[in-house]
């Protein structure tokens, strides 16, 4: 997808040559919309009932997060005390400004009742203002960056994060509650469409930057409260997963170039 996508794909109809398209959001883009009319197989990331002849196979994710949901869970040396529910925060590689701002004064109520315990993904350059938006307060871990992703989402309870299609690939595939907020500039919204999804199945809530603080704050309350919601949405994010995606992707377009 993308507009990169375009010559490409218009040279593979010209030259006569299969093509396959791979739809990793919930909401096909212009270039693949127009692409999914010539293409041999159309394949999606998410289940899309088919639209365009499309075949749901899921998006790719890396192997070691593949195997996570059949991993004893990690525990992380540095927040050693089980009894609390820990939430992981993702904002990406640039952070999420809304994220690092928000999150640590609603945090705050549950981290000084020793409810919760907080990893927290700044983004680049954020590190410093999102540590010190937790001044004060304890059970709190602020990264840049999170070089193992295995391990962060297997010390993990609850997710907080953007709602790519790429990060709401591995939370299912990890099989955890999440609380998605989309970026509100995406093109075409699709990362509301991706966290509609997510609700529509009961695998986790979406908070729209637009609503107010109260409802992100309720949505983290009845997660942390609540075990059994929590498991519910985690097996029900699981049940979301398609494994082995890349594999089934290599095996269709060697199939298409019989």
């Amino acid at each position: 997808g993308g507009y990169v996508a375009g010559p490409g794909g218009l040279a593979a109809k010209l030259k006569g040559i299969p093509l396959v398209v791979h739809e990793q959001n919930s909401k096909f883009g212009m270039t693949n919309k127009y692409l999914a009319k010539w293409a041999k197989k159309v394949l999606t990331g998410f289940n899309l009932n088919g639209l365009y002849h499309s075949q749901w196979i899921g998006n790719p994710v890396r192997a070691e997060i593949e195997t996570m949901r059949i991993v004893n869970k990690a525990t992380n040396k540095a927040i050693s005390d089980n009894t609390l529910v820990n939430i992981l925060v993702l904002g990406g590689s640039l952070g999420a400004q809304t994220l690092n701002n928000q999150l640590p004064q609603l945090l705050k109520p549950l981290l000084a009742a020793k409810k919760i315990a907080v990893r927290h993904q700044s983004g680049k350059n954020k590190q410093k203002q999102t540590h010190e938006n937790y001044a004060e307060m304890t059970n709190v871990l602020v990264h840049e960056f999170i070089e193992d992703m295995a391990e962060a989402y297997a010390w993990a309870d609850i997710i907080i994060a953007r709602a790519g299609a790429l990060t709401i690939a591995e939370i299912n595939a990890v099989g955890l509650a999440s609380i998605l907020v989309p970026y509100p500039y995406a093109v075409d919204d699709h990362q509301t469409s991706n966290a509609q999804n997510i609700v529509a199945n009961q695998a986790g809530f979406v908070w729209q930057e637009s609503e107010s603080k109260d409802k992100l704050r309720l949505a983290i309350e009845k997660l942390v409260d609540d075990a059994e919601l929590r498991t519910q949405m985690a097996q029900n994010s699981y049940k979301l997963h398609k494994p082995q995606a890349a594999k089934v992707a290599a095996q269709i377009c060697l199939e298409v170039a019989a």
